[in-house]
């Protein structure tokens, strides 16, 4: 299945200029995740609708800047607005206001 042209994979390199520089054009949601995390991949199918751009960051791969972040679990969702929502109900009801 071909993933969506608004949801882009992004790490610790890139998110300067695929969040913070993207931000002041756009919404942008960014998706703390790992594979293991079965509520992430089920986050995944609702993001997969989004109308506004995704940056998917591995958690695993990315554990130094997560933590620099704050990041305590994970699903964690994040808007370009600083607004962050870690409770799976709160994230898809986000979802639902995009």
């Amino acid at each position: 299945m071909q993933q969506s042209p608004n949801i882009v994979d992004s790490d610790q390199f890139t998110f300067d200029a695929d969040v913070i520089e993207a931000s002041n054009h756009q919404l942008i949601l960014v998706d703390f995740w790992a594979e293991w995390c079965g509520p992430c991949k089920a986050l995944k199918a609702e993001i997969k609708n989004a109308k506004v751009e995704v940056e998917y960051i591995d958690a695993d791969d990315n554990m130094d800047f997560c933590n620099k972040l704050g990041i305590k679990s994970i699903p964690t969702l994040i808007t370009s607005e600083k607004e962050i929502i870690t409770s799976y109900p709160e994230i898809l009801k986000k979802l639902n206001i995009l």
